[in-house]
């Protein structure tokens, strides 16, 4: 039970920074923190990929219809929660993931936990801004706008992740 009011309490936490702090930043037209995606690469790695996905879906469906992207959101996010299964085990490794438990830095390692917060990021920011452009007009800066948001999106989720572990630093 206490787990999954953390994770609601979670969900409702990014949903909520993401609208009202992260959209509100005015950090330029190339970086564009995609904060809501910690929700997913952070729920428990031995969680149902079934039960990732449809948390995925209500993140990108939440984040649609508040921000009216018409569906990026939730594509991109899809993509993500599909991917993270096979992320992890290739990041983390099958045993890691198999004993369960929130990624963090000291589960299994702080190496691991950041290359899989950025291949996650990754992702998802190639998915969004990709769906978002939908050209290959302006390639370069689409580029860029990957590169500086897959960086803050990186940056926001290590903050969120240290937010919500378990041993404080």
């Amino acid at each position: 039970m206490y787990t999954s009011v953390k994770y609601v309490m979670m969900f409702l936490a990014v949903v909520l920074l993401q609208l009202f702090f992260v959209d509100t930043l005015n950090l330029g037209m190339f970086v564009n923190p995609l904060l809501y995606v910690s929700f997913i690469i952070l729920l428990p790695m031995n969680m149902s990929p079934v039960a990732v996905l449809f948390s995925g879906l209500g993140m990108g469906i939440v984040m649609d219809v508040a921000t009216g992207m018409g569906g990026a959101c939730t594509a991109a996010t899809l993509l993500t929660a599909y991917m993270r299964t096979f992320l992890l085990n290739i990041i983390m490794g099958k045993e890691v993931v198999a004993d369960g438990g929130m990624p963090s830095f000291d589960n299994p390692s702080t190496g691991r936990f950041l290359r899989y917060v950025a291949a996650a990021a990754a992702v998802q920011c190639i998915a969004f801004f990709g769906l978002e452009t939908m050209t290959l007009s302006f390639f370069h800066l689409t580029v860029l706008r990957i590169l500086l948001s897959g960086a803050a999106t990186f940056v926001c989720v290590i903050i969120v992740a240290l937010l919500f572990s378990r041993k404080k630093y």
